[in-house]
């Protein structure tokens, strides 16, 4: 229970760090000062939602959560482990070859070490956030190989939401102060979250 109260507690931490934080930018807003709230973010976002969910495949073990706190585990448990299963091998590509993508053309990796410039190639091409959306299918597909309904319900009621209000709120200020045109042009080109597979312009 310990655990689940701090999955809770944290995306209602991180909601409000990101809130104060977009604020501050907009206050504030210049390249410098979305460099080192950027760096807070991911202060927030490692604290607040990936520790604590990473965490719980370990201790009390992802299948536990659902006898934790009184929950029925998924019905038809076969084809939860399927499509999980699926959705766990999809999400690890879309977040490996961003990864790539952004050490190869941006000069940076995921979190601390921002890049240097709009990526454009690759998954980037295609969608403005291969490694969130990498992340989140990560999640679904381990919430769903364990057939867990509480993992389920608190990705897509809180942990999923949360990080996408990160990225609308806060992220996507940070780019346009640090990038400028050459981001506000990419954003009008692709789309957010789902990609685009039919042949760009």
């Amino acid at each position: 229970m310990p655990l689940v109260i701090a999955q809770l507690v944290g995306v209602v931490m991180f909601c409000v760090g990101v809130l104060i934080l977009g604020l501050c930018l907009r206050r504030r807003p210049s390249a410098g000062a979305a460099r080192r709230m950027s760096m807070i973010s991911h202060i927030l976002f490692h604290a607040g939602l990936s520790v604590p969910m990473v965490w719980g495949l370990f201790w009390p073990s992802i299948g536990r959560f659902d006898t934790i706190v009184g929950l029925p585990s998924l019905p038809v448990a076969a084809m939860w482990e399927v499509l999980g299963s699926g959705l766990l091998v999809v999400g690890f590509c879309f977040a490996a070859l961003s990864m790539v993508a952004l050490m190869k053309w941006g000069q940076g990796l995921a979190s601390f070490v921002l890049s240097q410039r709009v990526v454009e190639m690759s998954l980037y091409q295609r969608v403005r956030n291969p490694m969130a959306l990498g992340w989140y299918l990560m999640c679904l597909g381990l919430a769903g190989c364990a057939c867990s309904t509480y993992l389920m319900l608190y990705l897509l009621l809180g942990h999923i939401p949360a990080h996408i209000f990160y990225l609308k709120f806060f992220e996507e200020r940070e780019l346009e102060l640090r990038f400028g045109e050459s981001y506000m042009d990419y954003k009008q080109r692709v789309p957010f979250l789902i990609p685009r597979w039919r042949s760009m312009p």
